[in-house]
């Protein structure tokens, strides 16, 4: 038994494209489990009829204040029955042999934890793109690809065995955004843990893009408070034993760049205090380098300064490339 679990909130039209895309599975082995978290009365109503399209699929509405993502597919696990678990958001799709092919292939692989399967973007349809969402060069080193910012997977990609889900606290509910990458990075630091990559299979579910409603009207402020509060996690997780800070210092010195430079710089001034509460972190944090919070302070005063002279000679894109040049990964 696959049990998919997805998280929903004022979504009715796009869920149900998405649900119609579980009832196609070439296997009858899953149950779908959609919990809703406070939708509008006119959108849960919209739902509801759902459940008569089979037998296996359950619709449970929250009742907690504890809102997000997080908290939804925890919930949605402790109700679950399955022992293969599949995470799937309600604006995007299964393609109908993905969970026979993930079923195949976990119990062919009885000491994998997780196997990670390949995703393909799309933008009206599945399957108007040939665009593969999982970054593939980190097959060999995910790890240090999640903590440097680059997602090497989305939250569909992977199916969870249950018992290592559980075992590893699940979805941790103070994230609303960024959660998959926290939780990908918790299980892959677990010792012990067995993932696999079966990329060599045809991709198996579809990531929606480009696409904006009133659920994400809040994207960007999230997109650097949840930034902020996973590099305090991260840091916190890998500054507590010496052989972990060794490991990925230089990953994580470089996911906080990447943050500061491609989310923080563009909207310092719409959010003072997320700045502010951002450098006072990485001044006493003692996990950056010397020299990279002496480059931060200095290009947040020329972003801040805001003068004819500054603009005139834009100063503001010359500062950023010659203190911050971009990376290069093998």
């Amino acid at each position: 038994m696959v049990s998919i679990i997805i998280p929903h909130y004022n979504r009715s039209v796009l869920l149900k494209k998405t649900v119609d895309s579980v009832l196609q599975q070439t296997s009858a082995e899953w149950e779908l489990i959609i919990v809703d978290d406070g939708s509008d009365e006119k959108e849960f109503n919209s739902i509801l009829s759902l459940k008569e399209l089979a037998g296996n699929i359950k619709i449970i509405k929250r009742q907690s204040s504890n809102k997000g993502p997080s908290a939804c597919r925890n919930e949605g696990v402790a109700v679950s029955k399955g022992g293969l678990i599949i995470f799937l958001d309600s604006d995007d799709a299964l393609a109908p042999w993905c969970v026979e092919q993930r079923s195949v292939l976990m119990n062919k692989n009885h000491e994998v934890d997780m196997g990670i399967f390949l995703m393909q973007e799309f933008t009206t349809l599945p399957g108007d793109s040939m665009n593969i969402f999982n970054n593939l060069a980190s097959k060999n080193n995910p790890l240090n690809y999640f903590i440097e910012g680059i997602n090497p997977w989305a939250v569909t990609c992977p199916v969870w065995r249950r018992n290592f889900f559980v075992k590893i606290g699940g979805f941790d509910e103070l994230f609303f955004y960024m959660e998959d990458p926290e939780l990908h990075v918790r299980a892959l630091l677990q010792p012990g843990m067995e993932y696999k990559t079966f990329y060599d299979t045809r991709p198996d579910c579809y990531y929606r893009i480009n696409f904006h409603d009133e659920t994400k009207s809040n994207f960007y402020e999230n997109s650097v408070r949840y930034r902020i509060l996973f590099y305090k996690k991260v840091g916190g997780i890998i500054s507590a034993t010496p052989e972990l800070l060794n490991l990925y210092k230089n990953s994580f010195e470089n996911g906080v760049v990447n943050f500061f430079k491609n989310f923080l710089i563009a909207r310092m001034k719409k959010f003072p205090k997320l700045r502010q509460d951002f450098m006072k972190w990485a001044n006493e944090s003692g996990l950056l380098a010397t020299s990279i919070l002496l480059k931060m302070r200095i290009l947040s005063y020329v972003v801040l300064k805001d003068n004819r002279m500054v603009k005139m000679l834009r100063l503001k894109g010359l500062t950023l490339k010659l203190l911050f040049p971009k990376v290069k990964y093998d």
